[in-house]
């Protein structure tokens, strides 16, 4: 395996093994993604206000970087990490909101209970995960796929990972061309706030 970590392995090693695994997983990712696909989200994502993602464990942190990047381009977005917090959502949530649903492997229950009665509600939702052909892309309007590992361990979650951040920085990249003026006066209200002397 390519990405082994082998006991009392060298510091170098363990520096050009995890750069490695990183460019990787980015490359894959870029081969996977359909720019059809790519378009018709952004193009969802720019016609709504409300950016809702579900999410947990891991997969909550990576939300909340989102939820970061996006609310730079003036989205309003919420992540729900808590299955209560998650399941009352899925319930009064109005169709002028898109809802995006990380999950590595689709095997929580919860997760694809709240998938379907999204979709008998009509709600627009976005999976991402690493394997086409589960219950949770089924469920969800479009699906993202990510870099899959038939073995996944600690490691190989790594690719997971850094496939779902790359995603998010390429949806905010694209945000910020297509409203680059906005994007910037943005950015000058914050600092203008952030960085004023007390």
């Amino acid at each position: 395996d390519t990405y082994q970590i082998d006991f009392n392995e060298d510091t170098l090693s363990l520096v050009n093994k995890m750069a490695q695994l990183e460019i990787d997983a980015i490359n894959q990712m870029k081969e996977m993604l359909s720019i059809t696909i790519l378009n018709k989200l952004i193009e969802l994502i720019e016609a709504t206000n409300y950016l809702d993602i579900i999410a947990n464990d891991t997969n909550a942190k990576i939300a909340q970087y989102a939820a970061h990047c996006l609310s730079n381009v003036g989205k309003i977005v919420t992540v729900y990490h808590e299955i209560d917090k998650q399941l009352n959502f899925t319930f009064s949530v109005s169709n002028d909101h898109l809802v995006i649903i990380l999950s590595k492997f689709a095997l929580n229950t919860y997760l694809l209970e709240m998938a379907l009665t999204l979709k008998r509600r009509r709600i627009i939702t976005i999976a991402i995960t690493n394997n086409h052909q589960n219950k949770l892309a089924d469920y969800c309007s479009y699906t993202i796929n990510t870099p899959f590992e038939s073995k996944m361990d600690r490691i190989g979650e790594l690719r997971y990972f850094t496939a779902c951040k790359y995603f998010f920085d390429l949806i905010y990249s694209i945000l910020v061309s297509h409203d680059l003026k906005k994007s910037q006066k943005m950015e000058e209200l914050y600092n203008q706030i952030f960085f004023k002397k007390i």
